[in-house]
């Protein structure tokens, strides 16, 4: 899990790079207890049972509510969005299954996502990039969802 880390000063690139590579090296030591887990049921196991795109999809959904509340200066929502979405984000990442080009990829989303935030010079689209990048998820997921609902 992360131990998250909210910065009040812009940070360099280069430096939220050595944030994600140092929660890498956390995710290959294996879990580690925590102060506070959100997604309870999810760390316990259940989020291992859901495929790619309902993990990403569910984490769209988080990523969408901080994008959403930091844009609406609401800091207490927007603040427990971001710990929800970094659970998910790393929750996805330590799924064994997806280790390989497909972590790099989980990684690379939540490093784009921590930019949004954390870096003053991102481009101002960056959100809507991510948003639409989640919703092919979320709509795959759906998609899954009733083709398992047919089948009975």
């Amino acid at each position: 899990m992360t131990t998250g880390r909210l910065v009040s000063t812009p940070i360099s690139r280069k430096e939220l790079r050595r944030w994600t590579d140092e929660a890498v090296r956390r995710l290959d030591q294996g879990p580690r207890p925590t102060k506070r887990t959100l997604h309870k049921r999810a760390a316990a196991g259940a989020w291992n049972r859901l495929e790619l795109v309902e993990q990403l999809g569910n984490t769209g959904s988080e990523v969408e509510r901080a994008i959403r509340f930091h844009r609406a200066g609401r800091t207490s929502r927007f603040e427990g969005a971001l710990e929800r979405a970094l659970e998910l984000f790393d929750l996805t990442a330590a799924d064994p299954r997806w280790h390989g080009h497909r972590c790099q990829e989980i990684l690379r989303a939540r490093e784009e996502f921590c930019r949004l935030f954390f870096d003053p010079d991102v481009p101002p689209e960056s959100a809507e990039g991510l948003r639409k990048y989640f919703y092919g998820f979320a709509h795959a997921a759906r998609m899954l969802h009733y083709r398992r609902q047919s089948r009975g």
